[in-house]
C-alpha cells in the first residue's frame, strides 16, 4: 500500500492535467513540477476521535458511504479486526487540495466504537487547513458521526 506521501504527491501531480491525460495516466510537465514541489511542502495533519454509539462493522459501512460522497477510497483492510479505510478528499478552496483521511475502528466492549480519522494534506504559504477540513467533510457526510463524542 502506498505511504500518505506517495498519494499526494500523485494527486497533487494529477492537478494540471486535463481529464482525458488523467484517464490515460499520463503525467504533464506541470504535474511533475507540482509533484516535485510537494515533496518540499510541510502536512497539515488533524487527528479527530469519536465515540459512535454503535458497532464496529456499522460504523465501517456508514464511513465507506461517507467516503463515496466526498471522496474515493484508495486503500485500507475493513475486514480486520480493526477496521481500517483509507480515502482521498478534496478540501481546502473549492476543494482542490487533495488530502488523504485515514480511518481507525477500534469496537469497544460495550458495542460503541471508537473511530479516530487523521486527515493529512500539503500546505503552502497559504493556510488552508486542508486535513482539518477533509476530516469535518468525512464527518458531515457520515451520519453516524453526528451524535459522536468528540475528544482529541
Amino acid at each position: 500500500m502506498a505511504t500518505t506521501e506517495e498519494i499526494l504527491t500523485e494527486e497533487l501531480g494529477k492537478i494540471g492535467a486535463t481529464r482525458a491525460e488523467r484517464d490515460a495516466g499520463m503525467v504533464t510537465l506541470a504535474g511533475l513540477g507540482a509533484q516535485m514541489a510537494a515533496r518540499s511542502l510541510p502536512n497539515d495533519v488533524c487527528r479527530v476521535v469519536l465515540d459512535v454509539p454503535a458497532a464496529a462493522d456499522v460504523a465501517v459501512r456508514a464511513i465507506a458511504a461517507g467516503i463515496a460522497d466526498v471522496g474515493r477510497l484508495v486503500g485500507g483492510d475493513p475486514s480486520s479486526p480493526y477496521p481500517t479505510l483509507r480515502a482521498v478528499i478534496g478540501a481546502g478552496f473549492w476543494n482542490m487540495n487533495p488530502a488523504v483521511v485515514d480511518a481507525e475502528v477500534v469496537p469497544a466492549s460495550d458495542g460503541s466504537t471508537r473511530i479516530t480519522l487523521t486527515g493529512t494534506a500539503k500546505e503552502g504559504l497559504i493556510k488552508q487547513r486542508s486535513g482539518e477540513k477533509a476530516v469535518r467533510r468525512l464527518i458531515q457526510a457520515v451520519q453516524l458521526l453526528d451524535d459522536a463524542q468528540h475528544s482529541a
